[in-house]
This record gives C-alpha cells, structure tokens and sequence, in this order.
C-alpha cells in the first residue's frame, strides 16, 4: 500500500505554471476496472485535481479527505464506495520540480519548492483479502 501511494505521488510533478499528472490507466488497470478496483484521489488547492476511473463508478465518489501536517501521512481504516472495508493511506506532500526547470531559473530544490502549494493524495485498496 505504501509503496504504490508512494508511486502515485510520484507521477505528480509541477512545472513554473501548471502542474502534470502522468498517470495512465492502461497500465494500471486496478484504478480503472471493476473487478477488485483500488481507488485514488488527489487535492490541489481545497479542490479535486484528479481522481480514479473506478471512483467514478459510483454516485458517492469521493474519498475521504484528512488534516495532515506537510509531509506527514496517515492510514486509516474506511469504506469504500462499493462496500467493502478499507485501508487508506493519505498524505500531504509538494510535488516534485523537474531539474531542468530548476536549473532554468538558476534555483536549488529547496528554494524552489518553498512557495509552490502542497497537494494531497488518498490511496484506497480493499483489506477484505
């Protein structure tokens, strides 16, 4: 569970005036399918940036959204849209800065990154396995 949250936060990256998720279902069919579907969302400024394909399947398609400090994660036990008990994992976390944007402006990662908006991510797989 860690490790694939940890994935999907990854793929969040931000350039000088937008920020790209590079996630593609296609490969990652269990965000996208019905059998054994796992779910994601994520938060940018107090709004939904983007969320999982499987979440869409329901009328209730929201995953809860916590109070984390920056960098601080929780796991918590819930419900999920289709019924079946849950963990979740949800973080508070800045996203990654492309090198070559910093190395554009001449700025180290920390200096960067001090203003940019953190953003949050709920990962959501079933534990009734």
């Amino acid at each position: 569970m860690v490790n694939k949250a940890g994935f999907l936060e990854t793929l969040v990256s931000e350039a000088t005036e937008k920020i790209d998720f590079d996630f593609a279902d296609e490969f990652m069919y269990e965000f996208s399918g019905v059998n054994d579907p796992e779910y994601f969302q994520l938060w940018c400024d107090n709004k939904v940036f983007e969320r999982s394909e499987t979440l869409k399947l329901f009328k209730y398609n929201e995953l809860p959204r916590l109070v984390v400090a920056l960098h601080k994660l929780s796991i918590t036990n819930i419900t999920l849209p289709d019924g079946r008990s849950d963990r979740m994992y949800f973080i508070r976390f800045k996203p990654q800065i492309d090198s070559d944007i910093r190395e554009m402006f001449g700025l180290a990662r920390e200096e960067f990154v001090k203003n940019k908006k953190p953003m949050e991510l709920a990962y959501a797989t079933s534990n009734e396995a």
